[in-house]
């Protein structure tokens, strides 16, 4: 295993050189009685695959994946493990070079077959699945789901066969919870031919996580509660990934999730890991319901606030400012009867000295997906919000602690989050005036992002949007002085490496501008 690390290092270093020196002793070698050396020449090959131009390896990978496919039913464990590790690397890293039409099928088969195979065997067949439903997605190119794709007519097999792996209470070599990360990935690129086969999957899921809930009291001792801390965690995962997958078709099923994770909620406790996967499929949720999800948000509060005010749990305490952000977008104007409490607990959490200073980097963000949200009714707390902001993009960092200046550059974005959501908030309505007293601030941080040669492009992108917004929201001339800055005229005649979004952000910002200041 040393070797093949090393041997994948010097590909990654040498690139398409390693090719020649290394194939002669897999050609030697790959067809030896003697298992070792078959092993050995298979981990060479796979461990090649990373560094060398595609080009260069498709001939080779095509002529050698016949040969591995049925090096799966070797007569040697070790051989078939290091088989399944390298059909998981090509699956990984050389998708196209795989013929639908030629290997998919003896691959899927094999794979599927290991799937009965030693844990170990079964966890690399796991990854190799996933890869496979991964990178083909990445081949489709397209955006959308389409009707149909390669993996279809192997759909339903492979997620079953997949279930039934998972269906234990073993997890030795990882391969159940290797299992569940590829149901995910089937799911997640699932095309529209195959969603009958995902709600079935929910229904399996959704009936092994209330069999769960009701083995809770015979849990005993802390393996116990590992093993189903973990389960619950991968139950979680299926379930947002099909949300996710299905939107609003997810309604019918809605009350049983709410139900089943809801209880997972209490039954959790103060485990995080559960309570973050519990919290994570709520958000999914309430993203795919939006404003449908109100009858579950009063039974959910009650849980939410509580996940706020754990400040020494920065990745619980994280995702709950996320879902709040969720909620916000989900139920839209509907949602200011919760702004208060909302806003209260997240500006109470940024007076904390124990929260994680990128916790606070999202509630700062929070606050423009509320505002965004409700609109004018945002007014009550826009002052303090903006001084909140102002205070915060007041900060310097130290240009050789690099730590900070990280943290600084990813709080400015934040703060251009939250700008965002207020300045759209409030444009096009009768209360757009009150932003007009914090134009300028607003502005001072943008040129002072842009100033930044370490900027990033979605703050740049942030920034011209940003602008370009103020010059809507005040367009007969209120901003005249100030948007013909020099900077500004400078900032958008750039086109310094932008991609297409940011030119086009740029280019509407540009207009927005001359129709402002004219």
């Amino acid at each position: 295993m040393s070797a093949g690390t090393c041997l994948n290092f010097m590909a990654q270093a040498v690139t398409d050189p390693i090719v020649d020196a290394v194939i002669p002793f897999i050609e030697a070698h790959i067809k030896s009685p003697d298992w070792h050396q078959r092993e050995a020449a298979v981990m060479a090959f796979g461990s090649i695959l990373d560094g060398p131009d595609p080009s260069v390896l498709t001939r080779l990978v095509n002529q050698a994946l016949p040969l591995l496919i049925g090096m799966m039913s070797d007569s040697n464990i070790h051989v078939k493990d290091t088989v399944a590790w390298t059909l998981g690397r090509i699956c990984d890293l050389l998708v196209v070079t795989i013929k639908p039409d030629v290997h998919l099928h003896p691959l899927v088969s094999a794979l599927v077959t290991g799937l009965q195979d030693n844990p170990r065997i079964v966890t690399n067949c796991c990854w190799a699945l996933m890869n496979l439903a991964d990178q083909l997605e990445f081949l489709e190119e397209e955006s959308e789901p389409s009707q149909t794709s390669h993996l279809s007519p192997y759909f339903e097999g492979v997620v079953n066969a997949l279930l039934r792996v998972t269906d234990t209470t073993s997890n030795e070599a990882n391969f159940r919870t290797s299992a569940y990360e590829a149901i995910t990935s089937y799911v997640t690129h699932a095309t529209n031919d195959v969603i009958p086969v995902v709600q079935n999957t929910l229904i399996t899921i959704l009936m092994r996580m209330q069999q769960l809930l009701g083995m809770q009291n015979q849990i005993v001792g802390i393996d116990d509660r590992n093993n189903w801390n973990e389960l619950q965690s991968n139950l979680c995962s299926v379930v947002i990934s099909v949300t996710r997958r299905l939107g609003e078709g997810i309604q019918p099923m809605a009350d049983r999730i709410m139900t089943l994770v809801l209880q997972l909620i209490q039954a959790a406790g103060k485990t995080s890991t559960v309570l973050e996967d519990a919290f994570l499929a709520v958000g999914s949720l309430a993203s795919a319901l939006e404003s449908n999800f109100a009858p579950y948000i009063q039974a959910f509060l009650q849980f939410l606030f509580p996940a706020l005010k754990a400040h020494e749990d920065t990745q619980l305490c994280m995702v709950a400012v996320g879902i709040i952000g969720d909620i916000s977008r989900a139920l839209g104007s509907d949602s200011a009867q919760y702004a208060n409490a909302f806003m209260s607990a997240l500006l109470e959490n940024l007076q904390s000295d124990v929260l994680n200073r990128n916790v606070k980097i999202s509630i700062l963000s929070c606050f423009g997906d509320i505002a965004l949200a409700i609109g004018v009714a945002f007014e009550p707390y826009l002052e303090t919000t903006m001084g909140v902001l102002q205070q915060a993009g007041g900060v310097q960092p130290n240009p050789l602690d690099f730590d900070l200046v990280d943290y600084v550059s990813q709080l400015r974005e934040g703060i251009l989050e939250a700008y965002t959501g207020i300045v759209t908030g409030f444009k096009n309505t009768e209360k757009v005036g009150l932003l007009l007293p914090h134009s300028s601030t607003i502005l001072e941080l943008t040129q002072r992002c842009l100033a930044d040669e370490e900027r990033t492009e979605s703050t740049l992108k942030l920034c011209f949007g940003l602008i370009g917004d103020l010059a809507d929201c005040f367009p007969d001339g209120e901003l005249k002085q100030i948007l013909l800055s020099e900077w500004i005229a400078l900032e958008l005649r750039s086109k310094r490496g932008m991609s297409p979004e940011t030119k086009k952000t740029m280019r509407w910002a540009r207009e927005m501008i001359k129709r402002a200041t004219t």
